[in-house]
């Protein structure tokens, strides 16, 4: 089995029994006896302790690591699943009095919390219980990644006070990066290809799927519509993936960021200023919103001379309040120099991925990130597939890190994606509530540095 990968000075590994003296040294301080259930008092009792955990690690209920920095023991955190067949696991954990102020807790959180999700597939969130009166704990827990969801009552005797419960749903395992003025975690969901399949319930389940696993970035466009549009597929009336969105998620989560796009050509020539206020227009209506998150403005041709005109018409419904942020898409290097000379530019969206490396790309993708903009790359998943679906080509390097790691050659694929900076988003879509999951799991798969280097 493997262990969590822990930050630089930070070693997790299972308890040994020989961690008994430096256990019965931690566990005599006063503050941590406070916080915690923690009780040895004498080295049998520490090795009583000690085969608790050991019991816990056999029959797969409890998972607790010895926290070292810099070869001197530090800490504990531990995973507690006590039901095998629950969609949650808690997070808990402790800090020796000696190592206390030095973001300890946190990295082993950190540390843990990607692991668990990769270990267990099944787990939909990671819970993280305090006490109300412990702001230590509540830091601990935020900067962690765990967001505060809901507050207990007292259960005396154990539990004389409040408590407050932090949760971490599977999405987050990816992290976070800047979306513009917001913050959004890195692994998000594209529409487009909800609207291939008729069946409307189906769709629905997927969208509120991805927001129950933490996806607060969702993708898409006006032209993301069944029969015709984007894909070019489907039978039955027209479905908007945009439509689609509003049905299941209505009124919307308050930290759901949703980006649109709007083409900068009608036809062979520049649209005009009407034509794109009617295409944001549109996109209002569909999601019936008021301001739209972000829309990117999406270049029908890379080569297109200039997108000047066309952004400064999107910056003044930004003006006007219809958008919030701006963004822009299928574009060159050059093309984001002109945009931010207009109005402040939050994200960048081409194509990019294992087989989609074009040089000016992957330019513009580091450039995005000296610039502190987000990077949002489509088809990292469908490479040359693009739209017509998720790439069937095999890429030998791909295949052997997914056979070494136990995953599929696509959640290998998003892996290297998100390694490749971070302000790097993705947005994998899908029809499927089974591919979801098995997309979002790909945000707690690591590669190494080795590993990305044979890709």
């Amino acid at each position: 089995m493997t262990f969590p990968d822990a930050p630089d000075g930070l070693t997790l590994r299972p308890w040994h029994d020989d961690d008994a003296p430096g256990l019965l040294a931690a566990a005599t301080d006063d503050e941590l006896r406070r916080w915690t259930s923690l009780r040895v008092d004498d080295l049998p009792g520490a090795h009583r302790w000690l085969a608790e955990q050991h019991r816990g690690w056999a029959d797969g209920t409890r998972y607790s690591f010895a926290v070292h920095e810099n070869g001197s023991l530090a800490g504990h955190v531990v995973l507690k699943r006590p039901d095998p067949h629950a969609r949650a696991a808690e997070i808990g954990y402790w800090t020796a009095a000696h190592a206390r102020g030095r973001g300890v807790a946190r990295r082993a959180v950190q540390a843990v919390t990607p692991w668990a999700f990769a270990r267990f597939p099944d787990l939909d969130r990671l819970e993280l219980l305090h006490q109300v009166d412990n702001p230590a704990s509540c830091r601990v827990a935020v900067t962690s990644g765990y967001a505060l969801q809901r507050t207990l009552a007292p259960w005396p005797p154990t539990y004389p006070g409040e408590g407050h419960v932090h949760t971490c749903p599977r999405a987050a395992a990816a992290g976070t990066a800047r979306l513009g003025d917001r913050t959004v975690r890195r692994l998000g969901f594209g529409s487009m290809r909800l609207t291939a399949n008729p069946d409307r319930d189906l769709a629905v389940r997927v969208l509120r799927r991805a927001v129950d696993l933490g996806v607060d970035h969702i993708d898409t466009a006006a032209f993301y519509v069944s029969p015709g549009g984007t894909l070019g597929v489907g039978t039955g009336e027209k479905r908007y993936a945009a439509e689609l969105i509003r049905a299941a998620l209505s009124p919307y989560p308050r930290d759901l960021v949703i980006a649109t796009k709007v083409v900068a050509a009608a036809g062979d020539r520049p649209a005009t200023a009407a034509e794109l206020r009617a295409r944001v227009e549109h996109n209002l209506r569909l999601l019936g919103v008021d301001t739209l998150d972000v829309v990117n403005l999406r270049l029908k041709r890379r080569d297109t001379a200039s997108l000047g005109e066309q952004f400064a018409a999107l910056a003044q419904l930004r003006e006007e309040g219809l958008i919030r942020q701006l963004g822009i898409s299928n574009v060159r290097p050059h093309h984001l120099d002109e945009a931010q000379a207009i109005a402040p530019v939050a994200c960048v969206q081409n194509e990019y991925g294992v087989d989609l490396r074009d040089p000016a790309t992957t330019t513009l993708l580091h450039e995005c990130e000296r610039r502190g903009i987000a990077f949002v790359p489509y088809f990292s998943v469908a490479g040359t597939g693009r739209e017509a679906g998720a790439a069937q080509q095999t890429h030998q390097a791909v295949s052997a890190l997914a056979a070494a790691h136990g995953v599929t050659g696509h959640q290998v694929r998003l892996a290297w994606t998100l390694r490749q900076g971070p302000h790097v988003l993705a947005i994998p879509g899908t029809g499927s509530v089974e591919h979801l999951e098995q997309n979002l799991a790909a945000g707690s798969l690591r590669l190494s540095a080795a590993e990305l280097a044979t890709v």
